[in-house]
């Protein structure tokens, strides 16, 4: 990719650089993120605005999957926050027995 080792890729070198480290950008994304990417539309992306986005990439994910673990319910131990859905099974019992 930066083969001449001057801190900067091919801007059609994006796809190729995401499959090969494991990131998805949706084919219909690319063209966006290239131009935040690459403002001047020179065809180079700088290295250091493709580390500034996969920081800002990296906190989304993070935030993102810290959203999800809180609406499962599950905190940082791993321990489910849920209401126990057994305790009113158990009332609904006890209220059986009493109308007998």
């Amino acid at each position: 990719m930066d083969v001449r080792k001057r801190n900067k890729i091919d801007s059609t070198d994006l796809p190729k650089l995401f499959s090969e480290i494991g990131v998805y950008v949706a084919d219909e994304d690319l063209p966006d993120l290239q131009q935040t990417l690459d403002p001047t539309d020179s065809g180079e992306i700088e290295f250091y605005a493709l580390l500034k986005w996969f920081k800002q990439f990296r906190e989304a994910a993070k935030i993102a999957e810290a959203r999800n673990k809180k609406a499962e319910g599950v905190d940082k131990g791993g321990n489910n926050n849920q209401a126990n859905d057994d305790s009113d099974e158990e009332d609904d019992d006890d209220d059986d027995k009493k109308e007998k």
